[in-house]
């Protein structure tokens, strides 16, 4: 659909026939008026008769208009270029001003607005490329990019919008409106950075601590660190600890500086593995 071409026409069948009507009716007065003019001209009629001839063709005359300005409105024009997504009227409906009766979608701009937390917004401006994944193409990435990042929060979520405009390529999947999307946010480029489980810290007198196996392996350390992003179930450290030490990363709430320890199994995300 082009922008302007008629995207519906209501239902004003009755008002065309009354239009048809009203213009023989014009046509009609309009014949009475000259006769009637040419009979005052000669003193057959009287003049409040042509006054009456007059007054009928001025009648009609604004019948038509009326009626003409009716049938015009009964035909709606698309705003903009796009697709009858959804029609929320039928044949017979009453339309009231404002009423919005069909839903035209632009396919050449195709969003998603996921939800993101404030603690992952940093990191996120717009016109940053990311990567989407569809549940119906589920063997293909396509290309994204941030178009805006709403300014405020939504009060029942508690997150933040961020629209993406995904990219459609010529010859490429056909993508819908409605298709589950998965898109892949880098909040943050880190790269040869020091992390740890965050099962392996924990809070003392306000500070962030870790505790770190001595080299024997059978006691521990307490540590004071400082923390950086935290996703997918690990911590940056910034700080407190080198690469290449060990941390205890369970029963840390019967730990003490100093204390005696036995390991038994390694941290794995899903539980410890002897």
């Amino acid at each position: 659909m082009r922008e302007g071409d008629v995207m519906a026409r209501l239902d004003t069948r009755q008002q065309r026939i009354e239009l048809r009507n009203a213009r023989v009716a014009l046509e009609e007065a309009q014949d009475i008026k000259e006769r009637t003019e040419k009979l005052y001209e000669s003193d057959a009629v009287a003049r409040a008769e042509l006054l009456t001839a007059r007054r009928n063709f001025e009648q009609a005359e604004s019948e038509v208009d009326k009626l003409e300005l009716q049938v015009e409105f009964g035909a709606i024009r698309a705003p903009v270029d796009g697709v009858v997504t959804a029609r929320l009227i039928e044949v017979g409906n009453n339309v009231s001003v404002n009423e919005r009766v069909f839903t035209v979608a632009n396919m050449d701009l195709l969003v998603v607005r996921p939800g993101i937390s404030e603690m992952n917004l940093t990191g996120l401006e717009v016109g940053q490329q990311v990567d989407v994944s569809l549940d119906v193409y589920p063997d293909q990435t396509f290309q994204g990019s941030i178009r805006r990042i709403f300014p405020s929060v939504d009060a029942e979520s508690r997150l933040f919008t961020v629209e993406v405009e995904l990219f459609q390529s010529e010859g490429g999947p056909i993508i819908r409106p409605g298709f589950l999307a998965r898109i892949h946010f880098a909040t943050d480029d880190l790269r040869d950075v020091l992390s740890v489980p965050i099962e392996a810290i924990t809070e003392r007198d306000g500070q962030n601590v870790i505790f770190v196996l001595n080299e024997e392996e059978d006691r521990v350390e307490l540590r004071s660190v400082d923390l950086g992003t935290q996703q997918d179930g690990y911590a940056v450290i910034l700080g407190g600890l080198e690469e290449g030490e060990t941390v205890a990363a369970a029963n840390l709430d019967a730990l003490s500086d100093g204390s005696e320890v036995r390991v038994v199994g390694n941290f794995r995300r899903y539980g410890f593995r002897n």
